[in-house]
Formats: C-alpha cells, sequence, structure tokens
C-alpha cells in the first residue's frame, strides 16, 4: 500500500469526502471522454421517419445507485482516463476511488455500519460513476443489437420512440437483461385522437398523427411549492442547491 493511502485510512469520513470532492475533477473529466464516444443511434428524424415510430416510451433504472457494483464502476471510470491525468496517474485515481467507495460508512437505528456493496446514497463521486457506468451499458447494448432508434438518457431516464408497442416491450427485455444487477421499469404513452403523449423528466412529448411533435412543459402532481426550513441541519450548499434547481 503506498504511503499515501496509508495516510488517508486514518482521515475521517468528512476529510474522505474532502478527497472525493478532489477525485471528482478527473472523474468528470472521464465523463466529457465518455460522451464524446458515446455511439450516435440515428440522425435528425423527417417527418416520415417519426410516423414510422410514432411510439414513445421511457425506461427508468430501478434504484441505480444501489445496484451499481462499486468494483465494476471504479474500473469502468479508470478505462475512461487518460494515462496521466494531470499528477495523478490511472492507478492513482483508481487506489483513491478504492479507498473512499470501501470506507463509506452510514447510521441505521443507533448503529453504524460499513457499506460493502453498491454505491453510497450522498456521495459526490456516486453520480458520476453511475453515469460512467450507463454509459457503458449504454454501449454494449446499441452495439451488440445494432440499436437505430431514436435514444437519449439522462442519468437514469432513458427516452426511446420505437413503432409499437411490442418493439417497445422488446426493448424493454433487451435492457433488463444487459446487466444482472440492473433492472428498468417501463412507461408508456397515453394515446389520444391527437397523438401519443409522454411526460419524462419536466417535458411532455406528443407525437401528432401527422408526424408533428410538440412539446410542454411538465410537473408532477406530487410536487409541492414547498422548500426546505433554511434553519434545517441540511447544509447549506445542498439549500441553495435546491432552489438554483428550481429556477
Amino acid at each position: 500500500m503506498t504511503r499515501m493511502l496509508q495516510y488517508l485510512l486514518f482521515w475521517n469520513n468528512k476529510n474522505l469526502d474532502v478527497v472525493a470532492l478532489y477525485t471528482s475533477v478527473p472523474v468528470n473529466e472521464a465523463i466529457n471522454v465518455a460522451v464524446d464516444n458515446f455511439p450516435s443511434t440515428t440522425g435528425p428524424l423527417t417527418r416520415e421517419d417519426i410516423q414510422q415510430l410514432s411510439y414513445p416510451f421511457s425506461l427508468d433504472a430501478v434504484a441505480l445507485y444501489t445496484s451499481v457494483p462499486v468494483n465494476e464502476a471504479i474500473n469502468i471510470a479508470v478505462d475512461n482516463f487518460p494515462s496521466t491525468t494531470g499528477p495523478l496517474t490511472r492507478e492513482d485515481i483508481k487506489d483513491l476511488l478504492t479507498v473512499l467507495l470501501h470506507n463509506t460508512y452510514f447510521c441505521f437505528n443507533t448503529q453504524v455500519f460499513l457499506q460493502i456493496e453498491d454505491l453510497p446514497m450522498g456521495s459526490s463521486l456516486s453520480g458520476i460513476l453511475a453515469i460512467l457506468f450507463m454509459d457503458r451499458l449504454d454501449c454494449g447494448v446499441i452495439d451488440l443489437y445494432n440499436i437505430s432508434n431514436p435514444y437519449d438518457r439522462y442519468v437514469d431516464d432513458i427516452y426511446s420512440q420505437a413503432s409499437d408497442e411490442k418493439e417497445a416491450d422488446a426493448f424493454h427485455s433487451i435492457m433488463n437483461s444487459a446487466h444482472p444487477r440492473i433492472q428498468f421499469e417501463i412507461e408508456k404513452p397515453n394515446t389520444s385522437p391527437d397523438g401519443r403523449s409522454l411526460s419524462l423528466l419536466d417535458v411532455t412529448v406528443t407525437i401528432r398523427p401527422d408526424g408533428n411533435t410538440e412539446f410542454e412543459f411538465y410537473k408532477k402532481k406530487a410536487k409541492k411549492p414547498i422548500f426546505i426550513n433554511y434553519k434545517s441541519a441540511i447544509p447549506k450548499k445542498t439549500k441553495r442547491n435546491i432552489i438554483r434547481n428550481e429556477m
């Protein structure tokens, strides 16, 4: 074990969070590499294309963070790094990620536990590693099955279009077989005389019978205009980010 890692093991969890933030900088660079190399499933769609692929649907990964294997996520992240990232080599980044993700503790019913599997909720690294993990999953499915239908993803929310419900269900089965730990739920469109509509994140997509597509702002019924009390014990950074995300 390197002297740097021996030193890190004596740090408390708060200090490990600081290292996590530092480590996330080169990991973010790995995301940029992954995005640049992401295979394109299709070019711009014509109205005729949209009429043939008029069945929009979405897939949502079930409990993504707590389903991603830690060691696999680390290896995928390291694979996306250049041979050196500033003063850090690939091995340095791998060692840091290993220390951080294998020394996560949480409290339940007044007892403290060491998390031994999956990405930890609340870690500044988990979101980045989950994105890289999903990118590897995407690329494998697209390459293996030669997917050409429209396909876009935001973290664990996937949007795609098919010719009909049967084709959407078939793609759902393909995604559920892509990794033994990752399962997806499917959301199907509402059908009306105006076309097929699907709500995803904060947008409702409507594909009309003539091939025209409309987009509307969408807000879940459960969403309420309520913010966390400023005097709450939640970190100030989190409070500020909640407000920024609403703007």
